[in-house]
Formats: C-alpha cells, sequence, structure tokens
C-alpha cells in the first residue's frame, strides 16, 4: 500500500538533490594526493573515501573498490568516523546502482559508527537514512532520523542542516496529504534559505511550494512559485 507513497516521495527527493562535485580534475588531484601518501594512515583513509564519493555515480565498480579499501584500512587503524564514511559510499552507491532497500543496513550502520566517532558526519548519515526510510515508505521511521538529525544540527548551530530536516519532512507531509504543515515548513526553509544565500536550496523550496499548492488546485499560486 505504500507504493504510491514512494514513488511520490522519491519524485520530490530527486528534485530536492543537486550534483555537487566537479569529476575530472577532482578525481586527478586525489589520486595524485592518495600517490603521496607514504603510510597507511587517516589520510589515506579519507582520500580514498573521497574518491569513492566522487565517482560512485560514474562507475560504480571504482567505487566500490575506494570505499573497500578505505574501509578495510580504517577498521585497521579503528578510525571510527573513517569506517562510518566507507559504510555511508558503500550506501550511496548501493542506492544509485541497485536500490534503496540494500543500501539500508549501510546507512544504519554508517550512523552506527558515527555515534562511537563522536557524531563526526552524522547529520549527513541520518540525512541518508532518513531519505531512504521515506523513498521505501518506512515513514515513522523517517521521521524519528529527521527529528534526530534536526536536534543534532540546532545542537551544533548548523543552520544549513537544520533546515534540509524541515524540507525532508515536509516531503513527508506532501505525501501524506497534510499540506498545510507542508507549506508552513517549505515557507520557513524559503525564508531562512534566503537570508543564509543558499540559492539551490532557495529555488527547491520555491518548486516545492509551487507543486503543493499543483496539488491542491490552486493553479495562480501554484504558478506564481514556479515563475
Amino acid at each position: 500500500m505504500y507504493k504510491p507513497f514512494c514513488l511520490f516521495c522519491s519524485f520530490f527527493l530527486m528534485a530536492s538533490i543537486t550534483g555537487v562535485f566537479g569529476q575530472n580534475s577532482t578525481v586527478d588531484s586525489l589520486v595524485k594526493a592518495l600517490s603521496e601518501q607514504k603510510f597507511e594512515n587517516k589520510t589515506k583513509v579519507n582520500l580514498l573515501n573521497q574518491l569513492a564519493i566522487t565517482v560512485y555515480k560514474e562507475d560504480s565498480t571504482k567505487a566500490y573498490k575506494y570505499a573497500d579499501d578505505a574501509l578495510n584500512l580504517a577498521k585497521l587503524l579503528d578510525y571510527k568516523h573513517g569506517i562510518a564514511e566507507s559504510l555511508w559510499v558503500f550506501g550511496k552507491t548501493v542506492a544509485y546502482h541497485q536500490s534503496n532497500l540494500y543500501a539500508l543496513p549501510y546507512f544504519q550502520n554508517a550512523v552506527r559508527y558515527s555515534e562511537l566517532s563522536g557524531n563526526e558526519g552524522y547529520a549527513k548519515y541520518l540525512s541518508s537514512l532518513g531519505n531512504t526510510y521515506t523513498t521505501l515508505g518506512f515513514v515513522d521511521s523517517a521521521l524519528v532520523t529527521y527529528d534526530r538529525g534536526f536536534a543534532l544540527a540546532s545542537k551544533q548551530d548548523d543552520k544549513i542542516a537544520m533546515l534540509r530536516f524541515i524540507a525532508n519532512r515536509c516531503i513527508i507531509y506532501t505525501g501524506k496529504g497534510e499540506f498545510e504543515q507542508a507549506l508552513q515548513g517549505y515557507r520557513h526553509v524559503l525564508e531562512d534559505s534566503h537570508d543564509l544565500g543558499e540559492q539551490n536550496m532557495e529555488s527547491s523550496a520555491l518548486n516545492n511550494i509551487g507543486r503543493v499548492y499543483q496539488f491542491l488546485g490552486i493553479y495562480p499560486q501554484s504558478l506564481y512559485y514556479y515563475i
């Protein structure tokens, strides 16, 4: 019974995601930096993870290899943040090339290891975990996860992360037909992202408000926000 809801939320989540990696030059720089590492250390783990997340969409084979090398070295060093990051990269790659269901345990374990490392990267891992729950239709788990992420982001005064968690909750509200709650949240995101100069987030909020009005059949308002 969750299938229509899952498809709806998947559409909203994909519409809200923007690419952040410049491919070729970044890969070349990371490969060069990796080749200069003479010791098995945390820096090497971080570089391998950065390489993996940079190429995961275009080359899953390389992404898995980099992430696996990073994971094995991080375990050897007992570097819990490195383990969490490797698991997160595995999850991103599996979700993109296979399925969210198979990616779920990677994100769950990334959160677990992040907690053991003092919550480094915690908000990012919780966001991926919450989005996966949402896409799979596990709405209650998603909302709990977003609440955990928002609480941590608030504690760290990470205003951008806080807005992302609010926006993610709004996707669920929209999927459940709770349009007033969705609009209230999106307006909050719109206002604060404008104040913070986060243009991509502001644009996404505008589009999502337009979609909500479209679902409500209020087309003049919908066009206003789309335009």
